[in-house]
């Protein structure tokens, strides 16, 4: 097993190294839910052999070609300022949005990058960016000034890309054979430049940065068009015709890498549905875990790695399952249920199994209690917290046009023929009932039992209109009460 692997989670699953480095696996209330733990290798080696159609081989290719095609296009955006362009993409995005810097940008620890002084700005970077629970704009402005302290000297990146423009139009207009000369040796030494300095970037390019580049490199075939010579080159830092080359060189790239990464998802479609199926019965759909599975599958195909050895399922094991594990834990039930709670279930549930292996029949509370040592109102509580959901709007049948729950269920908010019925009459015995009664007793139980459309009124409230004191009112109330009972009975109402 490769030394990628030497972390073991909770789960007794083999956890990548490279976990721990990102934001958006939750520490706090990691959670378990009931699926078996595959602990041997050789069990592990036969889940991936089974489901997985490339070998070994095949699959090292296609991530070489991943690899190599996003070498080709990221060197295409290293002639043109469209890389200058998407990082500003980047810290815009970061400022004013709120967004996280860590979705475009991976931390060097992953590739092997040195201890240099651009990795300890990163890191600091990295660490300060932790702490804050959300960036605001503020924190996107330091953002902005660090990241372009790492690319050399007072931001020379971008200083690069402004002479590269002056030398490029230096090199066209100047009618001096010697002066074209001097200029296409500094736009070379400047290219040589940018490079050493890309590569010192204590980052790897992520699936986001290049559908930046790719949006920057659409909007430079447009401009092609509307822009002058002088106005493009000054944008872009290279004439039109050797945009057009390398624009086709980086769209090369770009579908390759796509391509290939492509190959790689769709090989290993069927590990995410393993395991997404070993997921049920745990409150998600199962279209619903295969999705989360295959988020987990695109993370770990984005961070592959076929120099440190291992299959690309041995790796993607650890995120499709973590990322299943959310997805049961977030979705699961309408009200989350802590992990503790979960793990409890999962050791009750283990024992009632075995149990049942050994006795052929389901276990009992008594004998639950007596194995896990937890009292019996303790073993009930768990069990009614962990139990599962049902949508109404989900069909009871296997078609889709099957009745649903929600056309089962009594409609409370709507009157049944019955009860319009039952309605209307008790309106117009009440109307007959209150004819009977003096204009002053009619008007004091209207106004206390909200007969007039009004919210009902309290003693006092009524005293204010009437002019008379509160005890008064529950006394003339009480009169007309009992003038209306009597009245109900000798019409027959009731009995």
């Amino acid at each position: 097993m490769s030394d990628e692997f030497d972390n073991e989670d909770e789960f007794g699953e083999l956890m990548p190294e490279d976990a721990d480095d990102f934001d958006d696996i939750d520490d706090e209330d990691e959670v378990e839910v009931d699926v078996p733990a595959v602990d041997d290798e050789k069990e592990t080696a036969k889940i991936i052999e089974k489901n997985t159609v490339l070998t070994k081989e095949q699959e090292e290719a296609i991530a070489l070609s991943m690899t190599e095609g996003k070498k080709i296009a990221l060197a295409a955006a290293l002639r043109v300022s469209c890389l200058e362009l998407a990082i500003l993409d980047i810290l815009e995005k970061v400022a004013n949005e709120n967004d996280r810097i860590w979705r475009f940008l991976e931390d060097p620890r992953e590739d092997g990058v040195g201890e240099t002084s651009e990795f300890k700005a990163f890191a600091e970077l990295k660490d300060l960016i932790k702490r804050k629970e959300k960036i605001r704009k503020s924190d996107g402005e330091i953002i902005q000034s660090e990241l372009f302290n790492l690319t050399g000297e007072d931001g020379e990146l971008p200083k690069l890309t402004k002479r590269l423009s002056r030398d490029y139009n230096m090199m066209i207009s100047s009618p001096d054979l010697k002066t074209r000369k001097d200029a296409k040796k500094r736009i070379d030494n400047a290219h040589k430049r940018r490079e050493e300095l890309f590569n010192e970037l204590p980052y790897t390019i992520r699936i986001e940065f290049l559908d930046m580049l790719s949006t920057r490199f659409q909007e430079g075939l447009k401009d092609h068009k509307n822009l002058g010579d002088e106005d493009f080159i000054n944008k872009y830092g290279t004439p039109k015709s050797e945009f057009q080359d390398l624009s086709r060189s980086f769209f090369k790239g770009e579908y390759d890498f796509q391509k290939a990464r492509e190959d790689l998802i769709v090989a290993n479609q069927r590990l995410v549905i393993y395991f997404a199926r070993k997921y049920q019965e745990q409150g998600v759909d199962l279209v619903d875990l295969i999705g989360e599975g295959n988020i987990g599958l695109l993370r770990a195909v984005e961070r592959f790695d076929t120099g440190k050895g291992s299959r690309l399922a041995t790796y993607a094991t650890w995120w499709i399952k973590h990322n299943l594990n959310r997805a049961v834990a977030n979705q699961g039930s309408t009200i989350r249920v802590p992990g503790h709670v979960r793990e409890e279930k999962n050791r009750i549930l283990k024992v009632s199994a075995e149990i049942q292996s050994s006795t052929g029949r389901e276990a009992t509370y008594d004998e639950l209690s007596e194995r896990l040592g937890i009292p019996i109102e303790k073993i009930h509580y768990i069990l009614r917290r962990t139990q599962g959901t049902i949508s109404i709007d989900k069909p009871l049948g296997h078609d889709e046009d099957d009745e649903t729950l929600q056309k089962l269920l009594p409609d409370y908010a709507t009157l049944t023929p019955e009860e319009e019925v039952t309605r209307k009459l008790d309106k117009k015995w009440v109307k007959e009932l209150l004819g009977e009664l003096a204009p002053r007793e009619r008007q004091i139980i209207e106004l206390r039992y909200g007969l007039t459309g009004k919210d009902s009124m309290t003693l006092q409230e009524v005293g204010v209109i009437m002019k008379i004191t509160r005890e008064r009112v529950r006394q003339l109330q009480t009169k007309a009460e009992g003038k209306l009972f009597k009245l109900a009975r000798k019409l027959g109402y009731f009995k």
